[in-house]
């Protein structure tokens, strides 16, 4: 029998697979030994994990993310080169077991495998809600991160910090 969290996860995972499907892919030409990757992106995601709430217990969470980011990939004669960006992220997760709600909304920036981002968090649900400021750090493999991120909330909610611990497929879709 599957479970919740997994029959959420599919619920959103299958229609993104699908959009992602249809999305055209980017091509270099032929005489170009690597694709350009310079330019303003927006990716798209699902993220599911586990979060540890204190004080209290640990639930899942399933949720979708989005970004706006600008790329700045330097020629690999250039230190073997690099690829860094800056932009905005935003994401909203629901937990699965105490039935709350999280949106995030911050700054992001990155350099090859690793990417920061942060800022505002607002939880709400279960008959309270709260404001509070968030931290992450990713690391990049392809379209899969793996990340960890720490939540702090103020007054009006039992729980005043999260750990997260989570896997976010994201997308990305240069915009011309």
């Amino acid at each position: 029998m599957i479970g919740f969290g997994l029959k959420c996860l599919l619920g959103v995972l299958i229609p993104v697979l699908a959009i992602c499907a249809w999305l055209p892919a980017e091509r270099s030409r032929a005489s170009d030994y690597r694709i350009d990757l310079s330019g303003p992106w927006v990716p798209v995601g699902v993220t599911w994990g586990r979060v540890a709430h204190h004080p209290g217990a640990s639930d899942d969470f399933l949720g979708l993310e989005g970004s706006v980011v600008r790329v700045y990939d330097f020629p690999r004669a250039l230190a073997g080169g690099f690829v860094w960006w800056y932009g905005g992220y935003s994401d909203l997760v629901f937990d699965m077991n105490d039935h709350q709600n999280r949106l995030t909304l911050g700054p992001e920036c990155g350099v090859q495998l690793i990417t920061l981002d942060g800022g505002w968090v607002h939880a709400w649900g279960g008959g309270s809600k709260a404001d509070g400021l968030a931290a992450r750090l990713c690391l990049s493999l392809g379209i899969c991160h793996f990340y960890v991120r720490a939540e702090r909330f103020g007054p009006g909610r039992a729980v005043r910090s999260n750990t997260e611990f989570g896997v976010l497929l994201k997308w990305p879709k240069r915009v011309h």
